[in-house]
């Protein structure tokens, strides 16, 4: 289905490691990318464990991702997609959360992935925020 952009949509994928979140980004972007929707991929720096320039399913899937060290660099890299997409969304700094309200204003369809609770049962990072700001939440 063609991105509307009527309104800004903020889907986020959470779960534990190895439940799938990254698959099921891939899966969602196979789908985007057939029907033609420009789409854009970010990863934070820190995130280097399988491949540098690409988000990387545990099974080996990738697509290509600009690094960002800081959420805000994500506004300087989004023009006219249709779709964002943040992997690894737990990993970026506290303003993150005023980026995805941005773009959210912007009419954008954001996609994020990320772990919602750290080692210890905590909220890691803002996905806590990132959960209520969320339209769908998987």
């Amino acid at each position: 289905m063609k991105k509307s952009r009527e309104e800004g949509v903020f889907e986020l994928i959470t779960g534990p490691m190895f439940s799938g979140k990254t698959s099921s980004l891939i899966n969602k972007l196979k789908e985007f990318k057939s029907n033609s929707n420009k789409i854009v991929c970010f990863k934070p720096a820190i995130d280097n464990r399988y491949d540098k320039n690409h988000i990387v399913t545990h099974a080996g899937e990738k697509i290509e991702a600009t690094i960002i060290n800081s959420s805000e660099e994500i506004l300087t890299h989004v023009n006219d997609q249709d779709i964002v997409v943040i992997d690894e969304i737990q990993f970026f700094d506290t303003q993150i959360i005023n980026v995805i309200i941005n773009l959210i204003s912007r009419h954008q369809h954001i996609i994020g992935a990320g772990l919602k609770f750290d080692y210890m049962g905590n909220f890691f990072g803002e996905m806590k925020k990132l959960s209520l700001l969320a339209t769908t939440l998987t």
